[in-house]
């Protein structure tokens, strides 16, 4: 709440800023009518209602046969409106931007043109509104008969004189708004009917932003149909009806170029405000909180609405059935996550122990790693699985001492290559007689490549870059999708349930819609042809040869560094000398290239070999 208060203190000086600009230009603009030239009527299309700014219902149709025939307002015009005869609630509205208010000055000056469709026969009346919104504060109010000009005076109607159907009238107001009255004229150029101290409507709070032309009038009944046009309203007198077609008065250069600065603030001004009003006060953030702990009902046949016994809460009686103590008031979930880490329920550090085996080996002593029950696996190792648990728990459940104890074991430092008999006898390798050849996952691939060719960036990743929440439209079936390319680790990408990102799905990434104890690798054609294609692999292979040109100076180095940095060993002779050869025939003669290939070329091509192959794509 103070949040909203500030920012509501700011908008409200803002909007006090915006007033006195818009007053300012008024007063440099010798031309200003609020509205605009004709209140936008001429950029409407014939044939068609009220568009923007305007508000209209029923039939409202704009005529170029309903332009007025007065020009003392505005300039010779091409269209006006006309408004059939309907509903009593069909007609026009124009909103005027900002307005006019008493403070601004010692009058307000209205204008409109009509005209009663020739032998209209109707009983209704339709009317002319003019104050603060639609109801919110009544100024000024006039009702149109086939016959009569009825105008209202405080609360009073007054018939002021006759009206002749088919005939274009013009009714001009001036409110004097310190006194709350107001003076004008009504009839055509030869035949003016003027009034003055008419009371404008009691209660009315002094500001003027609003035009209603519909059939409230002062009767009751269907209201004719009307022709209306040159609606204006200022600070300053209208040219009387008769007067010569309005001139645009003169402008001084000051005057003009005061106008531009104060249409530059404005523009800023309402920039800043729209900012301001659609920026959130605060962040906002996915949280939970806690409920109020009950316990559950039986659900007899598994409905809800049927329910049986309370079941007070305890564990499953397969693992103790132990209940929380009488009276507890809490979740229970510090008991639970007591009972996990119980010595004598090794069942948890079983299953992590397991997991860490098989992120190491590939796969774990468990060989279904969320599966420990009658259906699941047996171990291959039962008695490893029992003190590699024993070990964990007496390290205090250290992860990283578990880590050590593996990798610092022979059976993990064996080769994948072994010349022995045992294949004949262990084809699958469950006794781990050597170590177990294994793909590089999706994102250990990536990972790797973002980390030989010196781009990874090893700084703390900021928040991606989502839509901002106040323009969130999505539904079930237009969801939020995104993909933000980024070089830091895998582990920051963006993972979403409903699509997975393109690259980690094509090389077999777990699906995030479900627990994955262990991945399906698989080998397709379109994973070679990411490696061989893909923008990500080639901006890796430049950056490598980069690496290479700056770190060695002769062919051979290079090579040799190549192999060092990409698959983490000294190449063997065949290697070697394939690799010298590859460089030496690109750089002779490229392929599809009339000039030889530059350095960065031909580098290039060998880090896309070494980052492809299987030695830097499976772990031996």
């Amino acid at each position: 709440r103070q949040l909203e208060a500030e920012r509501k203190s700011v908008l409200d000086s803002l909007d006090r800023e915006q007033v006195l600009l818009e007053q300012e230009r008024q007063e440099n603009d010798a031309n200003w009518i609020a509205g605009g030239l004709d209140l936008g009527m001429e950029a409407q299309e014939l044939g068609k209602p009220l568009n923007t700014p305007w508000v209209c219902a029923g039939p409202v149709e704009v005529r170029a046969a309903s332009q007025s025939p007065y020009r003392n307002v505005h300039p010779q015009g091409t269209r006006g409106v006309h408004v059939g005869s309907g509903l009593n609630t069909d007609g026009i509205r124009y909103v005027f931007p900002n307005g006019i208010k008493a403070s601004d000055g010692d009058t307000i000056s209205f204008n409109v043109d009509f005209r009663t469709q020739a032998g209209a026969q109707q009983e209704g009346a339709y009317r002319f509104y003019l104050g603060q919104g639609v109801v919110q504060s009544l100024a000024i109010e006039f009702s149109v008969t086939p016959t009569d000009f009825v105008i209202r005076n405080g609360a009073e109607w007054e018939t002021l004189r006759p009206l002749k159907t088919g005939e274009w009238y013009t009714l001009q107001v001036v409110i004097n708004t310190q006194k709350k009255t107001y003076a004008g004229v009504i009839g055509t150029q030869d035949d003016l009917t003027r009034f003055a101290h008419k009371k404008t409507a009691p209660n009315w709070n002094g500001i003027v932003d609003c035009f209603i032309c519909d059939g409230i009038g002062h009767v009751p009944g269907s209201a004719s149909a009307r022709d209306i046009d040159n609606i204006g309203l200022t600070q300053t007198p209208f040219g009387q009806p008769g007067s010569p077609e309005v001139i645009p008065r003169i402008q001084t250069d000051a005057a003009k170029q005061r106008i531009l600065a104060i249409e530059h603030k404005l523009a800023d001004l309402k920039k800043r405000k729209a900012t301001l009003a659609s920026t959130p006060v605060y962040e906002v953030a996915y949280g939970v909180q806690e409920g109020a702990p009950v316990d559950a009902h039986i659900q007899l046949r598994g409905e809800p609405a049927k329910l049986g016994g309370q079941v007070p809460r305890r564990f499953l009686e397969v693992f103790g059935a132990e209940q929380l103590p009488m009276g507890y008031k809490g979740s229970g979930r510090l008991q639970l996550a007591d009972w996990i880490t119980n010595p004598k329920n090794p069942l948890a550090a079983r299953v992590l122990v397991n997991r860490v085996w098989q992120w190491h080996f590939g796969r774990g002593i468990v060989s279904t790693p969320s599966d420990f029950g009658f259906r699941g696996a047996r171990p291959t190792h039962p008695e490893l699985l029992n003190w590699l648990t024993a070990e964990f728990i007496t390290s205090n459940w250290s992860i990283k001492h578990l880590h050590r104890v593996m990798m610092q074991s022979r059976v993990y430092q064996l080769s994948s290559i072994n010349p022995s008999e045992k294949p004949q006898i262990d084809p699958g390798n469950s006794l781990l007689w050597r170590y177990t050849r294994r793909p590089l996952d999706a994102e250990s691939m990536r990972d790797a490549m973002l980390a030989v060719s010196g781009i990874l960036d090893h700084s703390k990743p900021k928040p991606h870059p989502f839509p901002d929440v106040n323009s969130w439209g999505f539904t079930i079936h237009h969801p939020f999708h995104g993909v933000y390319q980024s070089n830091h680790r895998s582990v920051y990408l963006m993972q979403q349930r409903n699509r997975r990102n393109p690259y980690l799905e094509l090389f077999d990434s777990a699906d995030p819609n479900v627990s994955i104890g262990n991945r399906q690798p698989t080998v397709t054609p379109t994973q070679a042809l990411f490696l061989m294609n893909s923008k990500f692999v080639h901006d890796q292979a430049n950056a490598m040869a980069q690496r290479l040109l700056l770190s060695a100076k002769t062919t051979e180095q290079r090579v040799q560094l190549a192999f060092e940095i990409g698959h983490g060993r000294q190449p063997s002779k065949l290697d070697f000398e394939a690799a010298v050869e590859f460089v030496t025939t690109y750089n002779e003669q490229p392929p599809r290239q009339t000039q030889p290939a530059s350095q960065q070329e031909v580098w290039s091509g060998l880090a896309r070999v070494i980052l492809t192959s299987n030695g830097f794509l499976f772990v031996d």
